[in-house]
């Protein structure tokens, strides 16, 4: 779910496209991201993990026959779409992307909407009764067939009056058995994932630390933060810059690199990685804040900025979401820890997303 934000606020999927090198974003999206950034500087790798896991996810759900996808709060088009990475490994899958924002489905529209098996539709997750009648009433999705419901980086802009348990309970009781549901969540503090009990723990201080504290190269937390899990998994250098130019009758500036074909970040050139993040997330360790205020920091300046809150939720209430479903395995994890073998990358900690796929029981 995305809104285009009124005058003078930032949107949610405009955010979101900045955070991935894109180019469908304004100046008040970028000065916002900025402000987030001198935050917490991880924001451009839990975004770009978090679209890596997207595409593990479909993949995974492909190889297990599910044919029909519902991907909601979609977002602005990217370079390897929900409908493209199906059709990979499921010719014919059927995709129906949903978004509340307006400016989001003419995106979607334009460049998503190529054929029969895929469609655009608006509505809103914080009505979630209203969406699956919609759902149901387009047509394209077969209620009686399994379907896949991906919910990723959508559900911390609801608020707990908005009660995102309740909307994916709605959703998945009109789900028929086999179907699955995928969900990433921002965290309320960094994650790692236990390897004794294979379950997310709220990462230690001192991964904290090494998060805001300046390497070699002057990027704070490299690749720690900024330059460890590339949009396809991958590792890499932090390839941070400002490139100046025009899209769309609007200034582009790609604060994050550019991605290649695969997705992944590359480094963009030589114009200044180490002032631009200096000059962003540059932090005095000795007077590093807590995780919890971090995130409180974050929460509030995103909310102040955007036309969408910002709720990072502590694991227990994420793990809450999937209540009632037969988790796939791993279960809840942290979002890179969610196969990683099913891409060219590795696990990364600490983590800002925890990430779930389950499936509907018979």
């Amino acid at each position: 779910m995305t809104n285009g934000g009124g005058l003078g606020l930032a949107g949610p999927a405009r955010v979101y496209d900045c955070l991935l090198g894109g180019k469908d974003n304004y100046a008040v999206d970028r000065e916002l991201v900025l402000e987030l950034l001198r935050i917490e500087p991880g924001l451009v790798d839990a975004a770009h993990a978090n679209r890596a896991f997207v595409r593990r996810a479909v993949r995974k759900l492909a190889g297990l026959g599910l044919r029909q996808f519902l991907d909601i709060g979609c977002g602005l088009p990217t370079n390897d779409n929900v409908h493209q990475i199906a059709s990979r490994h499921a010719p014919g899958a059927r995709v129906l992307y949903i978004d509340q924002d307006p400016l989001v489905l003419v995106h979607a529209r334009a460049l998503l909407v190529d054929d029969g098996d895929v469609a655009a539709l608006q509505a809103d997750l914080r009505k979630p009764e209203e969406l699956v009648s919609q759902t149901l009433d387009h047509g394209l999705l077969d209620p009686a067939e399994p379907i896949a419901v991906l919910m990723t980086s959508v559900l911390h802009h609801l608020t707990d009056a908005d009660d995102p348990w309740k909307a994916v309970r709605t959703l998945t009781a009109a789900l028929a058995p086999g179907s699955a549901v995928v969900i990433s969540h921002l965290t309320s503090a960094p994650v790692t994932l236990n390897p004794e009990t294979g379950s997310p723990e709220t990462a230690p201080p001192e991964a904290l630390q090494a998060r805001l504290t300046p390497s070699a190269s002057g990027v704070p937390g490299t690749p720690g933060a900024i330059g460890s899990a590339g949009a396809a998994g991958t590792s890499g250098a932090a390839g941070t810059s400002v490139v100046s130019g025009t899209s769309g009758g609007h200034e582009d500036r790609e604060i994050f690199g550019t991605r290649g074909d695969s997705g992944a970040r590359r480094n963009s050139g030589s114009r200044g990685p180490q002032q631009t993040i200096e000059a962003v997330a540059a932090t005095d360790v000795a007077k590093a804040p807590s995780a919890a205020a971090i995130a409180a920091d974050l929460a509030a300046r995103y909310t102040e900025g955007c036309s969408l809150p910002l709720v990072p939720r502590d694991a227990a209430a994420i793990m809450a979401l999937l209540d009632g479903l037969k988790p796939l395995s791993p279960g809840f994890v942290p979002v890179d820890d969610w196969r990683p073998e099913l891409s060219d990358g590795t696990p990364s900690a600490p983590s800002l997303y925890l990430a779930g796929v389950a499936t509907v029981p018979d």
